[in-house]
């Protein structure tokens, strides 16, 4: 069997269990597994070559679990958010492109508000899960402004903190990472930035999603509650004071709760709310403020 052959069947067989990016999929679990990205595939001629018998029953084992529509990060373990490699398996939400939009607002409001030589800004992500969110803020004002925010992180899932921690732990940073139910607890502490991608999926839609989310991902990062409004209610209430005058609250929302959550917000007592579109053009992402103190 050719490196070309094992390809080929590779994505018949997920073009046939009906992946959507099967041709995507089968090249990316190729280099998962045997190490050989698409140039050297090409450049070196590699495609004719005899592919280890080892490397193949590991490649087919792979193509079959995402035949059964196994989310293709639960196979590598591994997706890439903001430029960084984070692990995940099937007890976080996988990061999605989509939740980059949060990531570099927050980042702008930093560059603009706060700095070294300023004030350092503590920022509190609610529903963290694989940390994606306040671990990529942290490493690029590391890595690109040369200090590091004060990082902190809850979730309502010890196994999600895990992960969190592993993913810290991989990216040399040392957020204040916590167990706790946003709808039961009170929130401690002051913060500049509380910044939240919450469960926001209606109850009931949940059920129409595809396979590999609604089989695969944690249902507590997906149930927003009857409406999907939930969490945002909740968060808005529990945040204001605990945020600093002048600070901000950060939502990742869903394409058609930018109405919804900006009026949440305003009705908790922030100010200055707007709604951000992602790159299709839906609403992604709410952010508020909290008046300064007088």
């Amino acid at each position: 069997m050719t490196y070309q052959e094992a390809l080929l069947e590779g994505k018949n067989i997920l073009k046939d269990a009906d992946v959507a990016d099967f041709e995507t999929d089968a090249w990316l679990l190729l280099e998962y597994v045997t190490g050989i990205d698409r140039n050297k595939f090409i450049l070196d001629k590699v495609s004719d070559k005899d592919m280890p018998e080892t490397d193949y029953k590991a490649y087919k084992d792979a193509i079959e679990r995402r035949g059964q529509k196994i989310p293709l990060q639960h196979i590598t373990g591994v997706q890439n958010f903001y430029g960084y490699d984070f692990f995940v398996n099937e007890n976080v939400l996988i990061p999605r492109f989509d939740t980059e939009v949060l990531v570099e607002q927050v980042i702008n409001i930093i560059k603009k508000d706060y700095g070294k030589n300023t004030k350092i800004p503590e920022i509190l992500d609610i529903c963290t899960g694989s940390g994606c969110i306040i671990l990529s803020i942290m490493a690029y004002i590391r890595d690109k402004m040369g200090y590091t925010p004060k990082g902190y992180a809850l979730d309502i899932s010890e196994k999600a903190l895990e992960v969190a921690k592993d993913n810290a732990r991989r990216l040399d940073l040392n957020p204040e990472i916590s167990l706790m139910d946003i709808l039961t607890s009170e929130i401690s502490g002051n913060y500049d930035i509380i910044v939240s991608n919450p469960p926001y999926i209606e109850t009931e839609v949940i059920k129409g999603l595809m396979s590999e989310v609604k089989d695969h991902e944690p249902m507590i990062a997906l149930d927003g509650g009857q409406d999907g409004l939930l969490f945002y209610r909740t968060i808005a209430d529990k945040a204001y004071d605990h945020i600093n005058g002048g600070g901000y609250l950060a939502f990742e929302i869903g394409y058609n709760q930018g109405r919804g959550v900006t009026d949440i917000v305003t009705e908790a007592g922030y100010t200055d709310a707007r709604v951000i579109k992602d790159y299709a053009g839906n609403d992604r992402v709410c952010i508020a403020r909290r008046m300064k103190d007088v």
